[in-house]
């Protein structure tokens, strides 16, 4: 684990007042050494808007995009519903009923969906498990807050905004789902009482029970990755179709 120093300065190049933009000359200056742009949190869901942007040139009015485990978006509706309904998975449980529950089915239409949690990626070090995302106020893995979900037409937002929204945690709902008039947003957190949750949400109908049972999803976010068929899509289109050769 890094000590504090480490932190400290891992943290003094983290932030946009680093980054300088040049819009007249479209160049990208960093006033640090070691200064570097990641666009994790938002690369997949920019890839599901062009592909739905795609997809609406030529003529599809309903499908479901899915980009891995964290970005979905659902262009038109499906036949059998005026919407794409898809779960947002409940934190894990330990022990032998450690199975899958929901706990809110969000409906899509022409819509993204995004989910940012602590446990898809983690470690465990010194008793503790840390999960993938930091927190750039202190250098260290997000505590509080367990899964975040945001819905809005764009998924460059949804992706960016679930993470940002993760950070923030309960304490910062209501900033983050301000920043869009049309935004649902779910935030869930531990109580530290019992192994309990808090469950909190603007626009989306939690579960009315602990674990989502009475939940019917017709897509579960987190089932399939097809991030590499919305890369395919998008080389196919700028005409590099040997990605298609395999």
């Amino acid at each position: 684990m890094p000590d504090r120093a480490e932190l400290e300065a891992a943290r003094a190049k983290v932030g946009m007042h680093l980054v300088q933009l040049n819009t007249e000359e479209f160049t990208v200056r960093f006033g640090q050494e070691g200064v570097m742009l990641d666009l994790g949190a938002i690369g997949k869901g920019h890839a599901l808007e062009r592909a739905a942007e795609f997809l609406r040139e030529a003529g599809v009015a309903s499908a479901f995009l899915h980009g891995g485990t964290s970005t979905a978006y659902g262009l038109g509706h499906p036949q059998e519903g005026e919407g794409w309904k898809v779960a947002v998975e409940f934190p894990p449980r330990k022990g032998p009923d450690d199975r899958p529950k929901y706990t809110a089915a969000v409906p899509l239409r022409d819509e993204a969906l995004s989910v940012s949690a602590v446990w898809g990626r983690s470690f465990q070090a010194e008793g503790k498990n840390f999960g993938h995302v930091l927190d750039p106020r202190t250098g260290q893995p997000v505590a509080g807050a367990l899964l975040a979900a945001v819905a809005l037409p764009s998924a460059t937002e949804t992706d960016a905004l679930s993470t940002a929204l993760l950070v923030a945690g309960q304490g910062g709902h209501d900033k983050i789902r301000n920043l869009r008039p049309a935004m649902r947003t779910l935030v869930i957190s531990e109580t530290g009482v019992g192994g309990g949750f808090c469950v909190t949400s603007h626009g989306v109908q939690a579960a009315e029970n602990e674990g989502g049972d009475d939940v019917t999803p017709t897509i579960v976010l987190l089932v399939i990755n097809a991030t590499v068929w919305v890369c395919q899509f998008l080389a196919y289109r700028a005409g590099k179709t040997d990605f298609f050769d395999d």
